[in-house]
């Protein structure tokens, strides 16, 4: 189960929430309850991402945009990274100071990621 409230944040709190439980399955029987915390949802976004990238993505493909910093982009861009041989990342966010933060935190593409704000973000292709 996935919760998405978005007013948490004013709280402190994360705007995801909701828990996985594991039932036997020979019984049925409840086996196990995790809280997630938006963190699983998150991880498994990331992860189709990924995928997307393998399968879908020209293979000589060396730049990419990431569109937002929030909860789930820094998942995804690690994602990103790890799937493709990027020599750059461009981050694409609402308020710059969220891109920069997430520009220089561990992802870590062959050039460094960098932080972009307009209030068209555009992207060329070749």
């Amino acid at each position: 189960m996935a919760t998405g409230f978005y007013c948490q944040r004013a709280r402190g709190l994360p705007s995801g929430d909701g828990m996985f439980l594991l039932l036997d399955a020979d019984t049925g029987v409840p086996a196990c309850c995790w809280k997630k915390h938006g963190y699983l949802t998150d991880f498994r976004t990331a992860a189709a991402v990924a995928l997307t990238l393998k399968y879908l993505a020209p293979k000589d493909t060396h730049e990419a945009l990431l569109v937002g910093a929030g909860a789930l982009a820094r998942l995804t861009a690690r994602a990103m990274v790890a799937q493709m041989p990027l020599a750059r990342l461009t981050l694409w966010n609402r308020t710059r100071e969220r891109a920069e933060g997430l520009a220089r935190s561990s992802v870590k593409p062959s050039k460094p990621a960098s932080p972009r704000r307009s209030n068209q973000p555009s992207a060329t292709t070749g």
